[in-house]
């Protein structure tokens, strides 16, 4: 069972994946609509972020167990 406070890094964790998913979104979008491979890659950046943000959350909730 994860204390308080990793409960709390957990939630924040999780937030944090969901803004970064909405902003890469918006930024997929702008830049197929703009024909910017620029905003294209940072899109990708941002979802590569997620993955790693991910893999720690399931990291210190497996080394709870």
């Amino acid at each position: 069972m994860p204390t308080p406070h990793e409960k709390i890094a957990i939630k924040a964790t999780y937030f944090s994946i969901v803004g970064n998913a909405g902003l890469a979104v918006i930024k997929a979008v702008a830049g197929f609509w703009g024909n910017s491979y620029a905003l294209i890659a940072d899109a990708i950046l941002y979802n590569e972020l997620d993955m790693s943000r991910l893999f720690a959350v399931y990291e210190l909730l497996i080394n709870r167990c």
